[in-house]
């Protein structure tokens, strides 16, 4: 606890390789694309949902 919270982390990102960073750049970026895909989803969903709810009501 000395080293604080993200201590560990660190260590474990300094440990990393040059194959191995490349691994995780990669990773995240795909995992955030899948992230962003999602939200842009939900949102294109919600906004259909809303026109369909205001031509049903009027």
């Amino acid at each position: 606890m000395a080293d604080g919270r993200w201590g560990g982390f660190e260590r474990w990102l300094k440990s990393l390789n040059t194959v191995q960073w490349l691994g995780l750049i990669v990773l995240t970026g795909f995992l955030l694309m899948l992230v962003t895909g999602g939200m842009i989803e939900a949102a294109v969903g919600t906004m259909q949902a809303i026109k369909e709810f205001r031509h049903q009501a009027g």
